[in-house]
This record gives structure tokens, C-alpha cells and sequence, in this order.
């Protein structure tokens, strides 16, 4: 999928002009994922934020490896890092094998 269609598909960025858009993209990266690979660890430096264009990301509580959301297309994680410059609450896995 095209950068900019990602950006169309999320809420967060889906009302920006097409000149803002095309501002946004210029810092966007792809990156993908293995069933069961950790996105982020609670308690690390976010520096980043995620916006899933596909597959589904859990957020987990650390003590017990529970999901606490589930994060789908056009869902975002990691913006409250990224603005606060804060560590990480909670670690996201993509694809996390305990859903039923």
C-alpha cells in the first residue's frame, strides 16, 4: 500500500491536506513483522510512533503476557512516547499467538 493511502486509512491523519500528507509521508518508513516478533518493550525510549497498515498488533500487560488491546488497520501505538518523549507503558507484539 502506498505511504499516503496508510495516512487516508488512519483517523489521526486522515483529514490532513493533501500538502500536510505529503509532509507527513517524507518521515514515514516501512517496516514489517514476524508472527510473534515485539514491536516495543515496555519501558523503552519512544522515538517513534506505529501506524498498522495490516495484521493486528497487542498491546500487553507485562506481567501476565495478557492483551489489553488489540490494534488493527488504521489503528495507531507509540504517540504518546513520541510526544512526550516518555518510556514505553506497555510492550506491542505483532501478531501474538494468545488470541482466541
Amino acid at each position: 500500500m502506498i505511504l499516503s493511502n496508510i495516512l487516508k486509512n488512519t483517523p489521526l491523519f486522515k483529514n490532513l491536506s493533501k500538502d500536510d500528507s505529503e509532509l507527513v509521508v517524507k518521515y514515514l518508513t516501512l517496516e514489517t513483522y514476524s508472527k510473534g516478533t515485539f514491536v516495543f518493550h515496555k519501558g523503552d525510549v519512544g522515538g517513534v510512533m506505529y501506524l498498522v497498515e495490516s495484521g493486528q498488533l497487542a498491546v500487553l500487560d507485562d506481567e501476565e503476557l495478557e492483551s489489553i488491546a488489540l490494534l488493527g488497520p488504521g489503528n495507531f501505538v507509540g504517540d504518546l512516547s513520541l510526544l512526550l518523549g516518555e518510556k514505553r507503558t506497555a510492550s506491542v507484539n505483532y501478531g501474538y499467538f494468545g488470541w482466541t
